[in-house]
């Protein structure tokens, strides 16, 4: 249980506060270049590709699968 978690809209504080940011795709990653220009340097995929958005797909467990192939991929960076 993740509690009363809600998404909302990345700030500049946060890119300021967070050592690490992950994106999901190429569109988030075109937003975040617009949004911070050259500091979303800080900003990487989270895979080589984009992960798959049950929102289109309906395939939540492909999204979690995804998910945990680039989790893990960060523990082993750490």
């Amino acid at each position: 249980n993740c509690g009363n978690r809600a998404a909302r809209q990345i700030t500049e504080a946060d890119l300021n506060y967070y050592d690490r940011i992950y994106y999901m795709d190429r569109l988030n990653a075109q937003y975040l270049r617009r949004l911070f220009g050259d500091k979303a340097a800080k900003c990487q995929s989270l895979l080589s590709r984009d992960v798959a958005d049950p929102w289109y797909t309906g395939d939540f467990s492909q999204t979690w699968d995804d998910i945990v192939v680039g989790c893990t991929k960060i523990l082993e960076e750490i």
